[in-house]
């Protein structure tokens, strides 16, 4: 009696253990700031985001350029992913974000897409590793 309510038991806390990962999602909610190199050097970049499930809406603000909002965002588990899009000398610019979140900081790569550059998927310009902190 006792040993079939012990499997049972066990069975249970087995499964709720091995639910995967990527059915919780990461708190990413909020204001984080990012350092990045620049052409003027290093500059911080307030990102503001809003979650709701996996969607990911807000903000990027970066001081040498207008605020834009964030698009197609996604948080799966710990896995963050934006892009946002700009207009440099007449050319379409799309900048992608993909990050790993752990804790108070979110690792991101960020690569650029330019529509008609001669210079490669990148347009020139090589993935970038960004570390977001969460602002206090």
């Amino acid at each position: 009696m006792y040993s079939m309510k012990i499997k049972v038991f066990l069975v249970g806390a087995v499964i709720l253990l091995a639910l995967p990962v990527y059915l919780w999602a990461f708190d990413v909610a909020g204001t984080w700031i990012a350092q990045a190199p620049s052409q003027q050097g290093n500059v911080d970049i307030i990102l503001k985001f809003n979650v709701d499930g996996e969607k990911l809406t807000g903000t990027l603000n970066n001081p040498i350029a207008e605020i834009v909002d964030i698009k197609d965002g996604k948080v799966k588990g710990d896995d963050v992913s934006f892009y946002v899009e700009r207009e440099f000398g007449g050319n379409k610019i799309k900048i992608v974000w993909k990050g790993k979140a752990s804790g108070d900081e979110i690792k991101f790569v960020r690569t650029v897409e330019m529509e008609g550059s001669s210079g490669g998927p990148g347009g020139g310009f090589p993935p970038t590793e960004i570390i977001a902190k969460r602002a206090k």
